[in-house]
């Protein structure tokens, strides 16, 4: 029996994992397929996912996911957050690899207490995100896009806000 507490996967391509008998935590960090299969039947604790791919397929049954980051490069991706991610994600991060995203609902995840949005689209002038509807669990949220509108009003637990926007054109190169 193994006495194996944190397992740190971070490679490409994967084909084989030992059946470990009970990790307090991982950390999955594997390519673009996610191999998430081999996540089935080990059991854990804690679950934290870098690199999700939302075109893989849902892993709505990793249910002690509590960390997760991935990229919304496709127009349709953000629409299948709701439906692909489990509910209790306590951590995300999103990367936002689009010029315009609509409504970014989020309040499917009840327990997510920290929300990072990043954008490498920061010369555009117009709104990234349309509408983003938060959950009221929120404590932490950090974002460096345009957003329209939003529901901050309703995350009564918010505590740290940073909210930061630049045009291209406002950063000062020296010469």
């Amino acid at each position: 029996e193994s006495k194996l507490e944190y397992l740190h996967i971070n490679t490409f391509i994967i084909d084989y994992l030992p059946k470990f008998t009970c990790l307090e935590s991982i950390l999955w960090e594997v390519g673009d397929n996610g191999f998430y299969n081999l996540l089935e039947n080990m059991p854990h604790n804690d679950l934290m996912i870098t690199r999700y791919n939302i075109k893989k397929g849902s892993i709505t049954h990793l249910t002690k996911l509590s960390k997760i980051q991935f990229m919304l490069c496709d127009p349709d991706d953000y629409k299948l957050i709701g439906e692909y991610l489990p509910s209790t994600i306590l951590h995300m991060t999103i990367n936002i690899d689009l010029e315009s995203v609509g409504v970014l609902d989020l309040s499917k995840f009840r327990s997510l207490k920290y929300l990072k949005l990043v954008s490498r689209f920061r010369y555009i002038i117009e709104y990234l995100i349309e509408e983003l509807i938060l959950p009221p669990s929120l404590h932490e949220f950090y974002s460096d896009v345009k957003i329209k509108k939003m529901n901050l009003h309703e995350c009564e637990r918010l505590k740290v806000l940073e909210l930061k926007y630049t045009h291209e054109w406002d950063i000062t190169i020296p010469y």
